[in-house]
């Protein structure tokens, strides 16, 4: 008997969820045609991805979302964004975190958690040159960091000698590490918080000590780099800081998606995070040139999906 496999086009708007604002929703106030037509043909509700009055990231919510139990399988923000760009990790004595460049006065109180949200990737590149490989000086540490998107960077913290641990504590106080996810926090301090390990560890110990140090030596070099001298001339907010989150190591008994749900997927996506997930659980990355143009964007996303469809089972935007 043959199985007959539907196919299906999974459309995400990650970060589309709102509360409502003066009454209405950002949906309910935006001129959206294609979307009310698709309600229209829809069965629609609501979801809870990682339980009710838990505010996801984008990593656990995509994962949930693709059928992952993030609480089962944890990977960790960091992990994801580092396959995204392609860093690998090694394993036991590397760990990886997601970072923001962001704005940082007297080393302590965070001025904005993204610099501005206004660095281009070339500004990034630049400012991270700096640092892309650092001696930190204890437990025979070592950190490189990457460029990913904007004021997103990646972070690979190893030791030569000890092992490593994920179980430690964020530095960005807008995010509550909860096991392996982070939740948003409301109206979160605007204070640096001072990585500590999340068990008594000596893995988790020499972590979180390596976060600290590479916060202090990050933070001494962008504050006097020529690209944040600059910014400041031009009334910009320097990016001298790089707030870490989301520490992530490769989890050992994560399936592939085909052999989990017996048919094949392919992906439309952009951001290094997604690209990660792709990448972990076995997803067909497929690629459009026209992402950077904006009139062009979303027909070659829909373009592309028509032709995923002569090849894959489904293909997920």
């Amino acid at each position: 008997m043959v199985r007959y496999t539907p196919r299906l086009i999974y459309v995400v708007l990650d970060g589309g969820s709102d509360a409502p604002e003066y009454g209405s929703t950002s949906f309910e106030l935006a001129d959206t045609p294609n979307l009310d037509a698709i309600a229209r043909m829809s069965r629609a509700g609501l979801l809870h991805v990682l339980g009710v009055g838990v505010a996801p990231q984008s990593d656990a919510a995509t994962l949930s979302l693709l059928g992952y139990n993030p609480y089962r399988y944890r990977v960790g923000r960091g992990l994801l964004e580092a396959l995204g760009i392609g860093v690998r990790v090694r394993k036991d004595y590397e760990v990886a975190f997601r970072g923001n460049l962001a704005t940082v006065e007297d080393k302590i109180y965070i001025v904005d958690r993204r610099c501005g949200r206004d660095i281009s990737d070339d500004e990034a590149r630049k400012l991270v040159e700096n640092i892309r490989y650092i001696d930190l000086g204890i437990h025979e540490g070592y950190a490189y960091t990457y460029p990913a998107k904007g004021h997103r960077v990646v972070t690979v913290l190893g030791s030569r000698k000890y092992r490593l641990s994920p179980n430690v504590s964020n530095m960005d106080p807008a995010y509550r590490r909860v096991g392996s996810i982070s939740e948003a926090i409301q109206n979160p301090d605007s204070k640096v918080i001072r990585c500590e390990p999340l068990d008594s560890s000596e893995s988790s110990i020499v972590t979180a000590e390596l976060v600290n140090r590479y916060y202090d030596i990050t933070y001494e070099v962008l504050s006097n780099h020529p690209i944040n001298i600059e910014r400041e001339t031009q009334d910009r907010l320097r990016c001298n800081a790089i707030l870490l989150r989301d520490a992530g190591v490769r989890p050992d008994n994560i399936p592939m998606f085909q052999h989990l749900y017996e048919f094949k997927m392919a992906s439309i996506i952009e951001m290094p995070v997604e690209r990660g997930i792709a990448n972990l659980i076995g997803l067909i990355i497929a690629e459009t040139g026209d992402y950077n143009i904006p009139e062009n964007r979303y027909g070659s996303m829909v373009d592309r999906a028509l032709e995923i469809l002569g090849f894959s089972d489904a293909v997920y935007i």
